[in-house]
């Protein structure tokens, strides 16, 4: 059975931009190859250089282009002129899940036919996510869902406010304008993606009970409802203090898979309530 898929984006992906006209300038903009790019397969004999060979990392950028003021739309145009636009991928219109699906099913193909390169861009191939966490974490979920294998490495830059992850990996706690001020920047900022060790990460699927369809959360993208689970679990409602056993509701089954850390409680209720007020007025 196919693994069941988010769809739903994370918040802090939905708002809208916090100054409009940088992100337009970003949607406007292209790299500066693309009108003069020529493919390899036709520089062939030119030069030693001209030949294609399997890049050492390479590496494809998932940027939620709406965060950070003008940070998110600047630094996207940035990394589409260093990697080229097409491997630069704004979160808010190109949705991971379909682009990772796509890349995979391409190089499935590739290797079908014969490619010499395709196996090793499958072993090497990184992704670097530019966002908060919640952006992290819904690229983490895709590559778990959709059972990459092997599952590529994930990079971050923080574009967020509490950046957990990239604290704990040590990408840093904030962005730093420094990481893509000239070429030099940019090219050690490329190269610290591509050298960094890899590091397994832990992560577990929750799955919660609930008495019918009414306590359902509908304020999360990552608490999904189990199809189908609710028939198997219908025979524990009577040990479940406070139901009501004339109930006609059937109960839900909802599960997901979290990063880092799970809470339930008051400390949740004020981190979310934090979490919802920074979706919304993103400049505090």
């Amino acid at each position: 059975m196919a693994p069941q898929l988010s769809i739903t984006p994370p918040e802090e992906v939905q708002h809208p931009p916090v100054k409009d006209e940088h992100y337009v300038n970003w949607r406007a903009a292209t790299d500066l190859r693309a009108p003069y790019r020529l493919a390899p397969e036709f520089l062939q004999g030119t030069k030693k250089n001209a030949v294609y060979d399997t890049a050492e990392a390479p590496l494809i950028v998932f940027i939620n282009a709406r965060s950070g003021g003008r940070v998110g739309p600047e630094l996207a145009g940035v990394l589409a002129r260093a990697l080229g636009s097409s491997q630069v991928f704004d979160v808010s219109e190109q949705r991971p899940d379909q682009v990772l699906r796509q890349i995979w099913s391409n190089i499935e193909q590739q290797q079908q036919r014969g490619s010499s390169h395709a196996a090793a861009v499958r072993q090497r191939l990184r992704i670097l996510v530019c966002g908060g966490d919640g952006t992290v974490a819904w690229v983490l979920k895709v590559i778990a869902q959709l059972q990459l294998q092997p599952q590529p490495a994930v990079a971050i830059m923080p574009l967020g406010t509490g950046n957990d992850l990239s604290r704990s990996f040590r990408w840093g706690p904030e962005f730093d304008w420094r990481w893509i001020k000239g070429h030099a920047s940019i090219y050690s900022t490329l190269k610290r993606v591509a050298d960094a060790p890899v590091t397994k990460l832990d992560y577990w699927q929750l799955r919660l009970l609930l008495p019918d369809g009414s306590f359902k959360p509908g304020h999360t993208y990552a608490l999904e409802e189990a199809v189908g689970a609710g028939a198997e679990h219908q025979h524990q409602q009577q040990g479940i203090a406070g139901l009501s056993s004339s109930s006609s509701s059937a109960p839900v089954v909802v599960q997901g898979l979290f990063w880092n850390y799970f809470s339930i409680g008051a400390d949740a209720q004020a981190a979310f309530n934090f979490h919802h007020l920074r979706d919304h007025h993103p400049m505090l």
